[in-house]
This record gives structure tokens, C-alpha cells and sequence, in this order.
């Protein structure tokens, strides 16, 4: 399986091209770096916009050097190769593995925080790396050639050397045919990807990658066929070295953030659990990792590739995490503005002003949405009379601007609400007949090989449309639940916490105490919980202390906050998740600290069929951050469970349906944490009211979620109810039509009996 380390990241931007000399009006393939310490230039590669290549996979020219994607034997050579050319030992060896067709493992005990690998410069490929054909690189590097344009030129001329290159066993260890999305021919992409924005990308992407050759093509290679032979350089082989890049190119940021290849380093399979990656070490002079964990002799050994999603995976890596698994998944949620807006010019105009369009994507995570994609949806529902806001509102859009971009316009945020709502349904029901209509998809196949090409590649686009449609139904939740909020009045208690504030700002400056600016009750747009800063208890806390004889003001104010606290508790809710399971389904929530009391529980509502009804249940398994089984249930139909957390980090949750019907579940997940007064103002009149307040948040959290659990109760009894009553006016229904047919039956039966005697007793 493919490799890298998470500093590589792939985006597509309209720019300009630092590529001199070759083009006047190129697209820009750019591959911007994750945060880090220090900042790093981009490095963009200029790409022809050309048309995406018609060539099916099986159609086009083999590649004359690499291998089989699950082959060892030469990786075993280029191990052996590595270690004459100045490899150190190592401690892991490579082996077929079940995660990945080929990977590292374990030769020996490795402990937590151990560094390994050790592979030395001179054993890595950079654009600093000396050309076997001189000349020709001599040629590249007049031209100006970036960096990823001139790697992939270079990897495709040492290939062609065969055991004429330095590295030849490297190549030769490389597969063949990368799994990335650039081997998805466009029929394939469109059949498998037609509900998934990734398919956007994959064609960009193949059409930069072809642009980038035929730019090169017209510019250097068909000035010098003699070292640029097109039997050798062409599209093809283009894509072939493109896809290791995309799978393989790592980014070093100690070596001046320098993209570079790195030997037996790009064997380590990906785990999303992991958090280690690939750097230069200037103390041992060579690329290591740091071990995030020990590992047992003949275990296989990960690294991270970065923070990306499963689409992202896919695209560059070949390869979709299991479904629950990945913590940075997300999906690409489409929004575009309303042709029949009498202001879409003006709209469309601030858009395009900060570098944004119609339509527009946005990252729609498990855990919600960027506020960006908030601003956007503010622009599209906002009416004539806020055209003086549009600017603003595209602004807090672009994920270039530094601005402010937590906007909020009440009047327009139920529409704003309801817009992004119709967006995430308008998706799930293209993720959903997509996965209705794969299972009786014709494959089209005449050959075994194609065949089970087809087949891997069906089945990953089933598991990345199954993973990005599940976070559109957890979005699809919590916006039912907000808007469910907004129209029955809940959050209009904002405004009495706004005259509350206006009554604190006058009382406190009556008594010649300045009071900060700000609202003393934030409310947090993505959990739907209220929260008391810790400023306004200390100066409430100064108020009493040096201001004691103003004791109306003073009694007023401790009611009022009293008040406030019990309005707000009393508005939070413990949110939990409402989806249908086919066979198995994860989820993940993270404990920041031990000691805390996480609370559990779920409701089978009901089925995908009237007339079944599930008495088994389902299994619910919990997992601890390291993997241990912490609790389980077999065959509930609902349960509640709450432990105390012995280690902080990522629980699991991971519910398995044995039946043969889908089944609907409300699941909700609540961690009590209870917060010492040591984490607030010490003021020793102040103390104690703060430990009563957290213990009556705790209190009031506990209340809420035995609330949700009740009302899942009821939920799935109502439907229970309704389907018992279904099924008794069907049964008597039924009975009835069934009384009536023996009745006739049985009158026709004697008619003929008393005729047949009537015409015996004539004769």
C-alpha cells in the first residue's frame, strides 16, 4: 500500500506558476504544508488544463519496470540493497501484512519513544539528486523545472536506465500500478464516485497531471528527443511516477521543509490512531520516526500520514480506514448560490473578490462544520436589505482571511440553518442511491484480473460513500435538533441574558467598578451549551469584596446570577446521534481527563420493515484508548452504563446488528466532569459557591441525559404502538375478508349440494 508522512497535502489552486519558460497561462497544482513552527514557502507546479486521458486501465501500455503491489521478494532485495549502501541495522523487516498488502514488522521488542530507521542522506531522493543521464538533467534543471514536476522526470528516466541506475532495486521495489485515483479511468470515476466531491478532485488532478506533461512535452522533451525519448516519457509513465509521488513524497522539515523520497521509510503502513512521523534527525544524521508505542517481534509497525480524511486517503493512497475509524474524516459539503437571488451578481461578486465561488465545498466533520461554511450559507439566504453585510459575509467565507469569521445575523440564521439542512439531505440522497444501486451494479467483465480490479475498486467507493454518508446524517442530526430549538422559542432566552447583562454593566458602574465589554453568557454554536466566563465571577468576586455596602445591588446581582445559571443548565442538552445500522457501525469520544464519569446509552427505535420487530437487540462494545474492552451488552434492545475513566485519550463505541434488517438507534454519549475549585478564582468567599455551581452542573448534565434516554424510550415505544396497531388492523382486516370468502365458499358449496339432491329426487 502506499506511503508518506502527514506533511504532504495536495490542494488545487488557480495561481500563478513559478515554472519560467514553459507556459503564459497555466493552472497550479500547489502543495501547501501543514502548520508547524516556522513557515515554509509553497511550492506550486504548473499543469496544462488539457482534457482528462479517455485510456481505460486496461488499454494502456505496461509499465516496463516496478512490481506487483504485494511482492516481497524485491522489497527484500532493496533491503539487503540498502543495508550494503549504508543502511544501518534495522529492527523491522519486511513482510506480507493483513493492513496493506506489504509493510513493515517488528523484527524485535521495540519500546515507546525509540527512534527508528536511520536512513541516511545519501540514500534519499530529492531534486538535489545527481542524474545518471547528466545531460539530461542538466536540460531539466535549465529550464527552472519545480520540484514535483522535475522528481517525477527524474524517476522516470533512473527507471528507464533499468540496472544502469543507482537505483534500480528501489524502483524495482516500487508497484507497478499505485492504487491511487490517478489508474481510475473516467468511467470508473464517474460509476463509482458520482455521489462523492472526491471525484472532482481525481479529475482535476488527472488533468493537471497530464497538462503537466504535455507542458513539458511541448517545451523541453520535443526539443531534445534524444534524452527525452516519447517511448519513454509519455502520459503514461507521467502518471505512473506522479502516483508514487502523491503516495510516497514526504516533506522534511528539518531539512528546510525539502520534498524527498526516502528508501524502506515508505514501506510503514498508515494507522489513523498514530501520531508519529517521518523527519531528519541532524543528531544521527539520518530520516527517523519516534515509536508512539511499543511493538511485539512480528507485529506491524505505522506511521501517520497526516490528518486527512478518508476521501483524501483515497485519493492520493489508494486505500479507505475502516468505517469509525478515523478521527480527521470528513466530507465535502457542495453549496452554491440561488440563480433566482435578484442579488446573485452582487453576492457572486464578493465571492469571487475573496477567492471563493458557486459552487463551493466545504469540510463537514463528525464533530461538526468550519464556521466558513456558516458565513457562506448566511450569503446565499441573506435578503436585499444586508447587501451592505455581503462584503463581510464573504469575507468570514474565505479561509484566507484572518477576519473574524464567527458572524452571527439572527434574523437570517433559522434560513441560514435550513439551507445547509437541505444541502446535507440532498447529498445523503446521493450517497444513498448510489449504495442501493452497487449492490446490483453490472460489472461489465470479461476477465478474471478485471474483474477482481472492478470488484476492489466498487468496494472501495462503497466504503468511502458509507463513511462521508455518515457524517452527513450526524450533521443532518444536530441541524434538525437546532432548528427544532429555534422555532420553539428555547434560544430567545439570549435576549433576556442580554438585558441581564445591560441590568450587571449599569448596577457595577453605579458602584464605580468598570466592567470588561462582552457578553457575560457565551453560547456555543456546535454543542448548543451555555457557559459563564470566568472573568465575570472575579469581578463579581471584587464587587463583594470592596464594595460591601451597596447590599442591594450585591443581593440582587447573586440572584440574578443564580437565575442565570439555572436559565442556562436548563437550556443545555446532551446531544446525542440518530442513525440506522446495517451491520456494524463505530463511534469515538475523547476523555480529557481521568476521573471523569462517562455516562452511556442507547435505544433500538426501530427497523427498516413494519413488520418485524426486534427482540434480540443489538451488541454494543466499549473500547478503551489503548484497546482494552472496557464494558460490553449483547442483544439489547436498550441500555444504559456509566463507568468512571481510568485513562484519558479516545474511547470506542461499536455497535454490531445481528439481524437481517437495518435497525434505527438513538446512541448518546455524556462525560460528567466535575470541575475543582482549584481550576477557578481562590478567593475564599468565592470557593465554596463555585464547587456548589459545578456540582449542580454535574447534577443538571446527569438529569438531561436521563432525559434523552427517556425520550428515545419513548420514541421507539410510540413506534412499537403504531406498528402493533398496523398489524391488528391488518390481521382483522384479514380475518374478515377470510370470513367472508368461507362464508361464500360455503353458500356455493350447498347451493350445488341441494341442487345435485333437487335433480337426483326428479329422476
Amino acid at each position: 500500500m502506499a506511503k508518506a508522512s502527514n506533511f504532504l497535502q495536495s490542494t488545487l489552486l488557480p495561481s500563478s506558476s513559478p515554472l519560467r519558460n514553459l507556459r503564459t497561462q497555466p493552472l497550479t497544482l500547489s502543495f501547501p504544508p501543514l502548520p508547524s513552527s516556522r513557515h515554509r514557502p509553497i511550492i506550486h507546479c504548473s499543469v496544462f488544463a488539457g482534457e482528462t486521458t479517455k485510456r481505460s486501465a486496461e488499454e494502456a501500455p505496461d509499465i516496463s519496470w516496478g512490481c506487483e503491489i504485494d511482492s516481497v521478494e524485491n522489497a527484500t532485495s532493496l533491503q539487503r540493497w540498502l543495508s550494503d549502501s549504508g543502511l544501518p541495522p534495522q529492527k523491522m523487516a519486511i513482510d506480507k501484512v493483513d493492513i496493506g498488502e506489504r509493510g513493515l514488522v517488528a523484527s524485535q521488542n521495540l519500546r515507546k519513544g525509540e527512534k527508528l530507521l536511520f536512513v541516511p542522506p545519501s540514500l534519499v531522493i530529492s531534486a538535489d539528486s545527481v542524474w545518471t543521464n547528466g545531460e539530461a538533467g542538466e536540460v531539466m534543471k535549465r529550464y527552472d523545472v519545480p520540484d514535483w514536476p522535475l522528481l517525477a522526470s527524474y524517476l522516470i528516466s533512473e527507471a528507464s536506465l533499468q540496472k544502469g541506475s543507482r537505483w534500480f532495486n528501489y524502483i524495482s521495489a516500487l508497484p507497478r500500478q499505485p492504487y491511487s485515483l490517478l489508474y481510475w479511468t473516467r468511467t470508473e470515476l464517474d460509476m463509482y464516485l458520482e455521489a462523492s466531491q472526491i471525484r472532482e478532485r481525481a479529475i482535476e488532478r488527472i488533468t493537471n497531471v497530464v497538462g503537466t506533461y504535455e507542458d513539458l512535452r511541448s517545451r523541453i522533451f520535443s526539443k531534445h528527443p534524444n534524452l527525452f525519448p516519447k517511448e519513454v516519457f509519455n502520459d503514461e509513465t507521467f502518471k505512473w511516477s506522479f502516483g508514487i509521488l502523491f503516495s510516497r513524497l514526504v516533506r522534511l522539515p528539518s531539512m528546510d521543509g525539502r520534498f524527498a523520497l526516502v528508501p524502506w521509510a515508505d514501506m510503514l503502513n498508515h494507522n489513523c490512531e498514530v501520531e508519529t512521523y517521518l523527519d531528519y534527525d541532524k543528531s544521527s544524521k539520518g530520516v527517523v520516526f519516534t515509536a508512539d508505542r511499543p511493538y511485539q517481534p512480528g507485529e506491524q509497525v505505522f506511521i501517520s500520514y497526516g490528518n486527512k480524511s478518508n476521501g483524501e486517503l483515497l485519493l492520493s493512497y489508494g486505500f479507505v480506514p475502516r468505517e469509525g475509524t478515523n478521527p480527521s474524516d470528513s466530507v465535502e459539503l457542495a453549496m452554491s448560490l440561488r440563480k433566482n437571488d435578484t442579488c446573485y451578481k452582487e453576492k457572486l461578486d464578493a465571492l469571487k473578490k475573496h477567492g471563493l465561488s458557486t459552487p463551493q465545498c466545504f469540510p463537514v466533520r463528525i464533530t461538526g462544520w468550519p464556521l466558513e461554511l456558516m458565513a457562506y450559507a448566511y450569503l446565499v439566504v441573506s435578503p436585499p436589505d444586508m447587501s451592505n453585510s455581503f462584503e463581510e459575509m464573504a469575507k468570514a467565507a474565505s479561509n484566507k482571511s484572518s477576519t473574524n469569521k464567527d458572524l452571527k445575523y439572527p434574523e437570517i440564521e433559522e434560513e441560514a440553518l435550513q439551507f445547509i439542512l437541505d444541502s446535507c439531505e440532498t447529498s445523503i440522497s446521493k450517497y444513498s442511491r448510489f449504495l442501493k444501486e452497487s449492490g446490483s451494479m453490472d460489472l461489465d467483465i470479461t476477465s478474471p484480473k478485471q474483474l477482481n480490479r472492478k470488484a476492489f475498486l466498487k468496494q472501495l467507493a462503497v466504503d468511502l460513500s458509507t463513511s462521508e454518508r455518515r457524517i452527513l446524517y450526524r450533521a443532518q442530526y444536530i441541524l434538525r435538533r437546532r432548528l427544532r430549538d429555534i422555532r420553539s422559542g428555547e434560544l430567545k432566552a439570549l435576549r433576556l441574558f442580554s438585558g441581564i447583562r445591560n441590568f450587571f454593566k449599569h448596577s457595577l458602574c453605579l458602584s464605580g467598578l468598570s466592567v470588561k465589554t462582552g457578553y457575560i453568557v457565551s453560547y456555543s454554536e456546535r454543542t448548543r451549551s451555555f457557559s459563564l466566563p470566568t472573568v465575570f465571577f472575579s469581578d463579581l468576586s471584587l464587587f463583594i469584596v470592596f464594595f460591601p455596602l451597596n447590599s442591594l445591588i450585591l443581593k440582587m446581582s447573586l440572584k440574578a446570577t443564580i437565575l442565570i445559571l439555572g436559565l442556562v443548565w436548563s437550556f443545555q442538552a446532551a446531544l446525542g446521534i440518530r442513525f440506522v445500522i446495517d451491520r456494524e457501525e463505530c463511534f469515538s469520544h475523547k476523555a480529557e481527563y481521568e476521573g471523569d464519569t462517562l455516562h452511556v446509552s442507547f435505544v433500538v427505535i426501530k427497523s427498516d420493515s413494519q413488520w418485524h420487530f426486534n427482540e434480540d437487540g443489538v451488541d454494543l462494545v466499549i473500547h478503551g484508548p489503548t484497546g482494552e474492552q472496557v464494558h460490553d451488552f449483547r442483544e439489547q434492545i436498550s441500555a444504559k452504563h456509566d463507568f468512571v475513566v481510568q485513562k484519558k485519550g479516545v474511547y470506542r463505541f461499536c455497535f454490531t446488528n445481528k439481524s437481517p434488517y437495518h435497525e434505527t438507534i438513538d446512541f448518546d454519549v455524556q462525560l460528567g466532569h466535575f470541575a475543582y475549585y482549584d481550576q477557578h478564582a481562590k478567593d475564599e468567599h468565592f470557593t465554596p459557591l463555585m464547587e456548589q455551581i459545578s456540582k449542580l452542573e454535574e447534577a443538571l448534565y446527569n438529569i438531561q441525559f436521563e432525559q434523552h434516554w427517556l425520550e428515545a424510550q419513548t420514541d421507539r415505544q410510540a413506534i412499537v404502538n403504531e406498528n402493533m396497531s398496523k398489524r391488528a388492523v391488518h390481521k382483522a382486516l384479514f380475518e374478515s375478508f377470510a370470513l367472508i370468502g368461507a362464508s361464500v365458499f360455503q353458500v356455493y358449496l350447498l347451493r350445488r349440494l341441494f341442487e345435485r339432491k333437487l335433480g337426483m329426487s326428479r329422476v
